[in-house]
């Protein structure tokens, strides 16, 4: 965890944030932000990809996250061996589900977090949501990782903001 943050750190040397005095604040990550995550599901070893939109309110607390998932298609589909699994994931109701928002955070030199937890894909099952990054080019982009302990997926995320 401890790598994680120093290239998180990194990625910010130069991250003005939005007011242009060097800093960042939760402020800066707001608006609808589109992203794709590719990475590994480390139960089976397989390759899992999300892709969807998330809403951030510059307070702290994702307002909206809906995506996508493909997976490895079984049995194997040529080309691209992959399939989109319907329908589309409302993560912002499964985190509800169990009572949890979906909160984030901004430290001033642009290290970011986002974090909750979801039901998992059967009774009892709960999946830890741990991103944490790098807000850049002043809070127009994002760039995270997930890897939070006990989680099935280990992920990188890169974000675009596309509306306020």
């Amino acid at each position: 965890m401890k790598m994680i943050l120093t290239l998180a750190a990194m990625f910010c040397a130069t991250c003005p944030g939005a007011d242009g005095d060097g800093t960042c604040s939760v402020k800066d990550f707001r608006g609808t932000y589109g992203f794709t995550a590719r990475g590994t599901n480390v139960t089976n070893n397989t390759p899992i990809a999300f892709a969807g939109t998330l809403t951030a309110d510059g307070n702290g607390k994702i307002t909206a996250w809906k995506d996508w998932v493909s997976v490895p298609a079984d049995p194997p589909i040529t080309p691209p061996n992959f399939k989109v699994v319907p329908p589309v994931r409302d993560i912002v109701e499964q985190a509800r589900s169990l009572g949890n928002e979906i909160l984030y955070t901004v430290e001033a030199d642009c290290r970011m977090t986002i974090t909750t937890a979801v039901p998992g894909p059967a009774p009892g099952i709960v999946i830890p949501v741990a991103h944490v990054g790098a807000l850049v080019a002043k809070g127009k982009e994002a760039m995270l990782i997930n890897g939070a302990p006990g989680s099935p997926y280990h992920t990188v995320t890169q974000m675009k903001h596309v509306s306020e």
